[in-house]
């Protein structure tokens, strides 16, 4: 099971990754985090601790050197991986300085990466980069759903229809629009107008959010009970694992 999430730089997504993949794990799934992004931060979202990300960055960038080479899904999961809060298992795509040509470690592209046989039963909850690059570039490769994330601001919502029409061309599965700091009427009808008759999970601005950021600690953990986590927690119920 397949599930990207995709948006704007600076929407939500990142957050919106970790409380999916932590509530999907809480729920019984074997989860394994995928973060995809050009600037890694996904293990901070997870609770996984800024010192505990940055080292496992640097294993990551080391392949070539003092790494060794993966060339399957397990070995790739388990040689640049780390276990984060609920049982996520955290793995990151990231910039390689000695490349081996035709290695699937790397290849450092999320589509090369979803393409390899990953396990039946476990689901990846993959972190895209900013804005479109990725999903443009997924070829032949299917996931099983798509999260879109948006804020009501002009630009963001711009990336959110692209993203929403390249994503249908990539899943059979569901396509979720998560309408992020969304403050009054006006923002959540300003959404629903742009992505018309999509299924939308609206997501109230919260400071809890940036709190929990400036604290160091996940969403999950410092706020639980805020109104945009529970917002979060529920998108799981809308997606084919959750």
């Amino acid at each position: 099971m397949k599930i990207a999430v995709v948006g704007k730089g600076g929407a939500g997504k990142t957050t919106t990754s970790a409380i999916l993949a932590r509530t999907l794990a809480r729920a019984g799934h074997r989860v394994v985090a995928l973060d995809c992004d050009t600037n890694p931060n996904l293990g901070l979202s997870l609770g996984l601790g800024i010192e505990a990300t940055e080292a496992l960055l640097s294993v990551r960038d080391a392949v070539g050197g003092d790494v060794e080479h993966a060339k399957t899904w397990h070995q790739i999961v388990e040689r640049f991986g780390a276990d984060a809060p609920d049982g996520v298992r955290l793995a990151m795509v990231s910039k390689i300085d000695q490349p081996e040509f035709g290695c699937p470690c790397c290849g450092i592209s999320p589509e090369q990466l979803l393409g390899l046989d990953i396990p039946e039963g476990t689901v990846v909850v993959a972190d895209f980069e900013a804005g479109l690059g990725t999903l443009t570039r997924l070829g032949e490769t299917k996931v099983d759903a798509v999260v879109v994330v948006t804020d009501p601001t002009v630009k963001s919502l711009e990336v959110a229809v692209r993203a929403a029409g390249l994503a249908e061309e990539h899943t059979s599965g569901p396509v979720v629009i998560v309408a992020n700091r969304v403050i009054d009427d006006a923002d959540r009808q300003s959404v629903e107008r742009v992505l018309l008759g999509r299924v939308l999970v609206v997501v109230p601005d919260d400071l809890a959010i940036p709190a929990a950021d400036r604290a160091d600690v996940a969403p999950l953990d410092a706020s639980p009970d805020a109104p945009a986590v529970v917002a979060l927690c529920g998108l799981a119920s809308l997606l084919p694992a959750g």
